[in-house]
This record gives structure tokens, C-alpha cells and sequence, in this order.
């Protein structure tokens, strides 16, 4: 038995409780073998922090990286720089493939399944508006790989360096299928990294506008780890994305009650989750509950990035949408509280 068939033996959930039942003198020599096939396998680089940036779009806030726009995208990571080769004109390829088979199934639906043609139609708005917009589209697609690249770096010691290896060489180029594989087997396995396993799944999903199935990744990543705001924020904004408002709000209300106790009333974080609920709140028309949340995010923002920044110039356009639908004067308010980001303390 060479180690790759070893290791694979002992993936297997019943191999591993016969090795329990035998005793740690077989674990141990188990354990021993393994080290020297790490030792000895071309193993990934080691596991480094992903190093994000706070950037908004559509009314939402979402991570992303620092990604260069051009046919082979570098990506600045701790353990060095990821290459990511993939034309705008393959990309575009990609919409397009996506868009024909949204439109036939779309053709396809049953007209009484109002709910899934509501969602088709919502998934070939966003392609179309990735068509329209293919540069910045093509940018957060390949931050999106660079993140699963680094994702996979997690995984090394649950999965066979060959499948590491091939899956993060298949992502520099654009192909997602050996990576999700991946993912999937880990996600099976129910191991610590189920829910990292899970979330990757949904990222990929969504970046490809499939939103059923994000929101179903999404969804067990938090089922998985409950109070992991991330998970929390990914599977509220799918939940909102395909109009599931009853299940979106205890998500995203969950996710600020968190990161206010971790992070404090006033961080950017905070101003993230405020924003979402608000655009939740103003999508029920439940505006008088939605414009003190997205008030607030605005003061936030203001405060800590300042009014030029992106983030506080899409918030503060939220809330003054809100007080425009309220019959208020968005001017007016506006002026007031710019006024009081200069005048009074760091305190929304």
C-alpha cells in the first residue's frame, strides 16, 4: 500500500474508528507515516491570513482583495503572490454560457412557479449586468478565486497534496470545478473545515450568479458555525437576494448583534450589518425601522472612513433613498449630519 492509498484509507470514517478501536500504539505509527508523506509531497505554501479590504456594491457591503484588472490577475498574499490568467474575453464566454442556460430554464418554468421565475429573472438581471460592467465583474471573479486558492491552503492536512496542487492550478485559470470537488469531499467528511468548506462552495456559487445553491452553501455553513459572522452576512445577503426576507432578517440581525459585542458600536463592521438590515427593512417597507439603522451607518462610515470614501458615499446614498420615500428632505439631513461628523465625538 504506497501513502497516497494509505491516506485515502484513512479518510474513510469507519477505517479511522477500527483504527480508534486498535489503540494509539496503531495511531501513532499511523500519525508517523503521514508526517513523512507531508514531508516528502510537494505541499502548498503555508496557511496565511488573507489580508481583505471593506468594498461595497449594489446597496451591500462585501469583502473583496486586492486584484489587478488584465488579463493575468497577482494577487498580494502573506505567503506571496497568486497569478490568476484569465482574459476578459473568456470570461465574457462564461457570462454568456450562463445567461443561455438561465434564459432556458427560465423558458422551461412552470408560469405558476412565481418564486422561481422571480428568481430566474433576478439571476439574468445580474448576469447582464456583469455583461454590461465586464471589467469590475472580471475583477471580483478573480478575487473570488484568489480566495478560494488560499481556502484550499487550509485543507492540507485532510487532503492529498496532489489534489491541493491541482485544484489551485485550475483556479489560476479560471476553473472552479477541481476546487469544488474539493470542497465538496471536505463539506462530506464533516471535519473542522466543513464550514470554511461550505462558505467557499457559496462564494463560488454566487460568482457564478447559480443563487439557489449559494444560498444553500451558504446556509449550512452557518448551521455549521452559528455565530461566524461571515456566514452570517453571506447567508443573509443570499436569503435577501432571492426575496426569502423572513429568513434573511434573523441572519443578518444575529451578525450585528455579534460584531457589536466584538468589535464595538462603532466599527466599520458594524456600519456593514446596519446597512444590510436597513436595505432588508426598506425592501418590506418598514422604512421608519430602516432609516435610523442606515443613519447610523452612514455617521459610521463617515467617521472612520470619511465622506469620500465609497463605502460612506453608497450608505449615505441608501439612507437618503429611504428619507426620499419617506417625504423628507435628503438635503437637508444630509447637512446635518455632516455637521455633526465635525462637531461632535466618535459616538453614532
Amino acid at each position: 500500500m504506497n501513502l497516497s492509498v494509505l491516506w485515502r484509507w484513512l479518510s474513510e470514517s469507519k477505517n479511522q474508528k477500527t483504527l480508534a478501536w486498535l489503540g494509539g500504539g496503531v495511531i501513532i505509527v499511523m500519525g508517523g507515516l503521514w508526517q513523512v508523506y507531508v514531508h516528502f509531497s510537494d505541499s502548498p505554501t503555508e496557511d496565511k491570513p488573507y489580508i481583505s479590504n471593506v468594498s461595497a456594491s449594489n446597496g451591500d457591503i462585501a469583502s473583496g482583495g486586492a486584484v489587478t484588472i488584465g488579463d493575468h490577475a497577482i494577487v498580494q498574499t502573506g505567503a506571496g503572490t497568486i497569478t490568476i490568467g484569465f482574459t476578459l474575453e473568456q470570461f465574457e464566454t462564461q457570462l454568456k454560457q450562463r445567461e443561455q442556460a438561465v434564459r432556458t430554464e427560465l423558458d422551461q418554468a412552470n408560469k405558476a412557479d412565481k418564486d422561481k421565475i422571480a428568481n430566474l429573472e433576478k439571476q439574468l438581471a445580474d448576469i447582464q449586468a456583469k455583461l454590461n460592467n465586464p471589467e469590475d465583474a472580471l475583477e471580483a471573479y478573480k478575487t473570488k478565486l484568489a480566495q478560494a486558492y488560499q481556502a484550499i491552503d487550509t485543507l492540507k492536512r485532510e487532503v492529498l497534496p496532489e489534489q491541493i496542487k491541482q485544484a489551485q492550478q485550475t483556479l489560476t485559470q479560471g476553473n472552479t470545478a477541481d476546487a469544488e470537488t474539493l470542497f465538496k469531499q471536505v463539506l462530506a467528511r464533516g471535519t473542522e473545515n466543513a464550514a470554511q468548506a461550505a462558505y467557499q462552495l457559496g462564494e463560488l456559487a454566487e460568482n457564478r450568479v447559480a443563487y439557489a445553491s449559494a444560498e444553500g452553501y451558504f446556509s449550512k455553513a452557518v448551521q455549521l458555525q452559528a455565530d461566524n459572522t461571515q456566514y452570517l452576512n453571506a447567508a443573509g445577503r443570499l436569503a435577501f437576494i432571492r426575496g426569502h426576507y423572513t429568513e434573511a432578517e434573523p441572519l443578518m440581525k444575529r451578525a450585528l448583534s455579534i460584531d457589536e459585542a466584538s468589535y464595538g458600536k462603532d466599527h466599520p463592521n458594524v456600519a456593514r450589518d446596519l446597512n444590510n438590515l436597513a436595505q432588508l427593512l426598506k425592501a418590506t417597507n418598514r422604512l421608519a425601522e430602516a432609516e435610523p439603522l442606515s443613519r447610523r451607518a452612514t455617521l459610521i462610515f463617515a467617521r472612520s472612513l470619511g465622506w469620500q470614501h465609497p463605502n460612506t458615499k453608497i450608505v449615505s446614498s441608501n439612507w437618503t433613498a429611504i428619507l426620499s420615500k419617506r417625504g423628507k428632505q435628503p438635503d437637508v439631513e444630509l447637512k446635518k449630519l455632516q455637521a455633526e461628523t465635525q462637531t461632535a465625538p466618535n459616538r453614532p
